[in-house]
């Protein structure tokens, strides 16, 4: 996760084989110990193949991070076909390009209902997973969303996802923040959409517990619209910031970065899961140095995955969150549909009882279809993210490190 992977020795193709026949055995010991095969099935298995819908931003701001599920969803597509398929019959995703964009997520999750679809990963988006969840309900499509954080979500108890709410992010920023010797002033860039609304609000929840005497200037960002840069220089020489936090879309915090660097101001940074793209410390440069991101947590159960992930796409930065949280997702609905069946019924009932241990750690969901919280935190160090250590995150000297 560091990019200590370029110290390593080469992996040949007897390591990489390896790997798969490690992973396939994991697969296959979940499903013998949660669904006997042989077991007969209430409805009808496809015979041809299996077919899951996966809405995706393949354009648009959000476009690196989901080609990144994207990336993952199909090394795991790779390695459930390589043992054999689900219940002997080969696993295919169909993806459906929603650009980020909650009206295309509309019409598509109705072309998914009329391609008779009755399992999706996605939305990625907060607020595209919001815009169809009471579609998906009605229409009987079950939802796992490997990237829609927004708390919101949480009242659609027919939709899972497989990351934490933000109701236990922005109170770990607010944490964290808290222990930063010398900050009285926080100013926080924040999309005007549900993810950024919804992470500011638990953000604020802790903001009197945690930073009592600190003064927090809130700055709210159009999504569709270029940063002000004018506007970013005079609103931070104002406030005199000692931190700044942006909740937006990296292409927005590159801007605002670059406009305080124009500036001369030097604030330590922090940043939402959004902003830990590999853009960031490329576009922004030496004055990224020290940036602290908050992510899902995704320290592999496998490590080798990570380096199999590098190989497989000739990647030279380290493995990111949405890789390994594609991979998992196709790897949790596989193994429930094997358990019960290529349904909505099937699946929401596997789901509702899974134990599943996934390459980014365990995944059980509560009644409303959530997972406990689990957050890794980066550092950009020598022009990367890299992942602080968890004994190094509440007495890391933030100070120092920018």
């Amino acid at each position: 996760m560091s990019g200590s992977h370029h110290n390593k020795p080469p992996r040949t193709k007897w390591t990489n084989l390896i790997d798969v026949v490690l992973i396939v055995i994991m697969i296959v010991l979940f499903v013998i110990v949660f669904h006997p095969f042989g077991t007969t099935l209430s409805e009808p298995f496809p015979e041809d193949e299996v077919v899951i819908a996966a809405m995706l931003p393949l354009e648009g701001p959000l476009r690196d991070f989901g080609v990144e599920y994207q990336h993952g969803i199909e090394m795991a597509v790779e390695d459930v076909n390589a043992a054999g398929g689900i219940r002997g019959v080969p696993l295919r995703v169909e993806y459906f390009n929603d650009k980020g964009d909650e009206n295309i997520s509309v019409s598509q999750i109705n072309e998914i209902r009329d391609r008779g679809i009755p399992i999706m990963i996605g939305a990625i988006g907060s607020g595209n997973s919001i815009a169809i969840a009471p579609y998906a309900q009605a229409y009987d499509i079950l939802m796992l969303s490997p990237g829609s954080t927004a708390a919101a979500l949480t009242s659609f108890q027919d939709a899972y996802r497989t990351v934490s709410s933000d109701v236990y992010q922005g109170g770990g920023m607010t944490k964290i923040l808290g222990g930063v010797d010398g900050v009285d002033s926080v100013v926080v860039f924040y999309l005007g959409n549900q993810y950024g609304k919804s992470l500011l609000s638990s953000f604020e929840h802790d903001v009197d517990y945690y930073l009592p005497m600190t003064s927090v200037t809130k700055i709210e960002v159009d999504e569709n619209k270029p940063i002000d840069t004018a506007e970013v220089t005079s609103v931070m020489k104002q406030a005199n910031p000692n931190a700044v936090v942006l909740i937006v879309y990296p292409d927005q915090g590159i801007d605002i970065m670059q406009a305080a660097n124009a500036a001369g101001l030097d604030p330590i940074w922090f940043g939402s899961d959004t902003m830990t793209s590999h853009d960031v410390p490329v576009e922004v440069g030496e004055y990224s140095e020290g940036m602290v991101g908050f992510t899902q947590a995704h320290r592999l159960t496998t490590p080798s995955f990570g380096e199999r992930y590098l190989e497989t796409y000739n990647e030279t930065t380290s493995i990111s969150f949405p890789v390994s949280y594609g991979y998992d997702a196709v790897m949790l609905l596989a193994t429930c549909i094997a358990d019960g069946g290529y349904s909505y019924e099937g699946v929401k009932d596997s789901l509702d009882k899974i134990r599943y241990v996934g390459i980014v750690g365990p995944r059980v969901f509560d009644e409303n279809g959530d997972v406990q919280p689990a957050y890794d935190l980066m550092v950009i160090r020598d022009g990367s993210w890299q992942s602080l250590k968890w004994n190094e995150i509440l007495t890391y000297d933030y100070n120092l490190s920018h």
